[in-house]
Formats: C-alpha cells, structure tokens, sequence
C-alpha cells in the first residue's frame, strides 16, 4: 500500500516538474502554454538538476552503434585502453557493463561521463539534437533534428 502512494506521489511531481518545464519554455518566448506544448514537443526541455539521471540512462542502455570512446572509458576505470578497443569491436555490451560496476560504478563514472563530454553528446545520442538554448533557471530546450 505504502509503496503504491509513493509512486502516485512521485509520478504527480514528475508531471508537475513536464508542466513547469513547458511555462518555462512558453514564458521565455512569449508563448501561450499551449503554443509551447507544441513546439517543444519537436524538442527535449531538461532542467540541469535531470542531466545526471538522463546520462545515467543512456550509459546503462550501452549505445554500440555510436561510437565508443575507449580512451575515457580507459581513464574512468583504469582499464587498459585495449580491452576496451577489444570489448567494442566484439560488441560485448555485458563485459563492457561489468568492467564499470566492478571498478567505479554507473553514478560514477556517468558523472565523469557528463564533466568530461557535457550534455549536449548525450542528448545527441538519444535524439539528434541540433541546438542547445538556455531558458533560464537551469533550464535548457534541446531542438531535435
């Protein structure tokens, strides 16, 4: 019972949290909100309190078809480089996973992820975004190509 309040709970403040991103964005270019629904939809608006979570997301998903940076991966673990080069070519997403929890794990090293390329490359690999605008309070809108 208590579990099933809580996720209500937390799926009221996640929608409160879409709406609020969607005044801010409609507040920023003079937009009614219902203009700004529709735009934005063409796009991603984050708060940069999200960026974490959003990056966190895309590491534990392991996109292979993008290209793998095996340098900072080596630098973020202290794994060879090699192993690395290896693990890409062989696709092994599982090994590549094991080798993050075993020596800094996925909070970790998705921060140094996101200190190290910024958000814009992990939007880039969700959704193609082509522009990053800021719309104040630490809010940003990602324009999706």
């Amino acid at each position: 019972m208590m579990n099933t309040f809580i996720e209500s709970k937390n799926e009221f403040f996640a929608a409160q949290f879409e709406e609020h991103k969607i005044e801010v964005y409609a507040k920023k270019y003079n937009l009614t909100v219902e203009e700004a629904e529709s735009i934005s939809s063409e796009g991603l608006i984050l708060h940069d309190s999200e960026f974490l979570r959003f990056v966190i997301d895309v590491v534990q998903q392991m996109y292979l078809h993008e290209p793998i940076d095996t340098t900072f991966m080596s630098m973020a673990t202290g794994v060879s480089k090699s192993v690395f080069d290896h693990l890409h070519t062989t696709e092994d997403i599982e090994a590549l996973r094991s080798i993050i929890d075993a020596t800094v794990g996925i909070m970790q090293f998705s921060k140094m992820a996101l200190d190290y390329f910024g958000i814009s490359y992990f939007i880039t690999i969700e959704g193609n975004a082509s522009s990053m605008y800021p719309l104040g309070d630490g809010y940003y809108y990602f324009q999706c190509a």
